[in-house]
């Protein structure tokens, strides 16, 4: 499986093997308030495979 090239950048910070861990990873986020949309859009900027909410 390989990193998208929109990911990158976080490859290089991070590394390939916690962007390909982060990409099967699955997470339920409760609560899409104030808080809540920043932290489900910084999850889907960060590559997480599925996010349920």
């Amino acid at each position: 499986m390989e990193v998208p090239t929109w990911l990158e950048r976080s490859e290089l910070l991070v590394g390939k093997e916690v962007l390909l861990r982060l990409q099967q990873s699955n997470i339920l986020l409760v609560g899409l308030g104030g808080v809540g949309s920043y932290a489900g859009e910084f999850l889907v900027r960060a590559g997480i495979g599925k996010c349920y909410y």
